[in-house]
């Protein structure tokens, strides 16, 4: 906050404390009832936000991530009773899927930097 901001907000809050005490020392009863006033509103205010809030948060893209995360979850339980029934496989054939998983092509392309190398104006084809 720049020093303008926390000046402005201290002479707020020092008005704001001057008026409750004159409030206070005048008419105690106004002051309660003011504030009872304020404090239902501000709880009124804050259930409408929470209700509307939660209504809002399950909007289109919302339930489309919950129907995946759903599918995934029934995915995930099918395959793991399917592995279960499966008699295990022998250590070469986990091997060869490890080494067709770590081949599958991928959409990166690494680019050769040229971080300090002199510049040259030949051109590569690849």
């Amino acid at each position: 906050m720049s020093w303008k901001s926390k000046t402005v907000a201290t002479v707020l809050f020092l008005l704001v404390a001057i008026g409750l005490f004159s409030q206070l020392y005048s008419d105690p009863w106004g002051l309660i009832k003011s504030l009872a006033i304020a404090a239902a509103f501000a709880g009124i205010l804050y259930l409408a936000v929470t209700r509307l809030s939660r209504t809002n948060a399950v909007s289109s893209s919302d339930a489309g991530y919950q129907k995946a995360l759903r599918q995934q979850k029934n995915r995930l339980k099918n395959s793991s009773s399917q592995h279960s029934l499966q008699p295990s496989t022998s250590g070469k054939l986990k091997q060869m899927n490890k080494l067709k998983a770590s081949r599958r092509n991928h959409p990166f392309r690494v680019i050769e930097g040229r971080k300090n190398k002199p510049k040259t104006n030949e051109t590569k084809t690849s």
